[in-house]
């Protein structure tokens, strides 16, 4: 009741409930209503949102920034961990396809979605966001901390994107590969997230509603996101295994009947006689 009382006294209604927060995963939702999507992507779209409204749009949200680090590391693990890998797995094929065709127009969106680019870059993100050096600079300032984050966020869908979704030509990993990438991710965050379960040192401003020593707090949030990363991991595993022995020794979700072959000799046969036609007018 003293968290409550403390929480509601110092705040107004509209700092703790995030409306505009709300409206837009509502309009997001509207969207998303009108893919084509299957009933299990839709319900992994709106657990997603639904998980990402109650962490950053209720009360739970100035808790974890204001007054418990280990409510933020909680708040982060699910983030980065759960409901990214959800909102990737929600897309339906068709919106796949027409993102990959966008992307292999990029060379630099290529680099960045290959999986090994991906991981470095997720990892080395994750490790200078919660290095001590650095996460002070970042907890000093909101609007770099806010920045921040949302980099490493974008970075978790690359990361997660590897083993999620599969789309011929998009770097795609047969099974053993993605069982050795999953557990490549889960030393590396072992590793990333040292600095927390180690740290001795108080980062952040401390103004906690619970009878917890500062060290205690940081050490228990390390704990708390790789126990989560841990549990995401796992579970992604025992995923592929299940899909064990599909086409071509691949997990392909997305690449029903061969749609996405047939989606690319249709671009190319539209492109060649779109050229053949220019050709032929221009002798004319």
């Amino acid at each position: 009741m003293e968290v409550i009382t403390k929480l509601f006294g110092q705040y107004s209604f509209l700092q703790l409930w995030n409306f505009p927060l709300l409206l837009f995963l509502l309009s997001i939702a509207l969207i998303y209503r009108k893919w084509d999507a299957k009933k299990n992507k839709r319900v992994c779209f709106y657990w997603a949102i639904g998980c990402f409204f109650l962490l950053y749009g209720t009360p739970l949200a100035v808790i974890s920034d204001q007054y418990l680090f280990t409510a933020k590391m909680l708040f982060e693990g699910i983030t980065l961990f759960i409901i990214s890998p959800l909102l990737l797995f929600s897309i339906p094929r068709e919106q796949l396809q027409n993102i990959v065709w966008r992307i292999r127009k990029s060379k630099a969106a290529m680099f960045l979605t290959n999986p090994v680019t991906a991981f470095l870059l997720f990892y080395g993100i994750y490790w200078i966001y919660h290095y001590p050096a650095f996460s002070k600079l970042f907890y000093d300032s909101s609007l770099l901390e806010s920045a921040a984050f949302y980099i490493l966020f974008v970075a978790s869908l690359l990361v997660w994107r590897p083993v999620v979704t599969f789309l011929p030509g998009w770097h795609p990993l047969k099974e053993g590969n993605k069982l050795l990438y999953l557990l490549a991710n889960a030393i590396a965050l072992v590793f990333v997230t040292s600095p927390l379960l180690l740290s001795d040192k108080i980062f952040y401003s401390y103004d906690t509603l619970f009878s917890w020593s500062a060290v205690d707090d940081v050490q228990a949030g390390g704990a708390i996101v790789m126990v989560i990363h841990e549990i995401a991991v796992s579970i992604m595993i025992a995923w592929v295994i299940s899909q064990w022995g599909t086409k071509d020794g691949t997990t392909d979700p997305v690449n029903v009947g061969g749609l996405v072959d047939k989606y690319y000799w249709q671009k190319k046969r539209h492109k060649n006689l779109a050229a053949s036609s220019y050709n032929w007018n221009k002798k004319k």
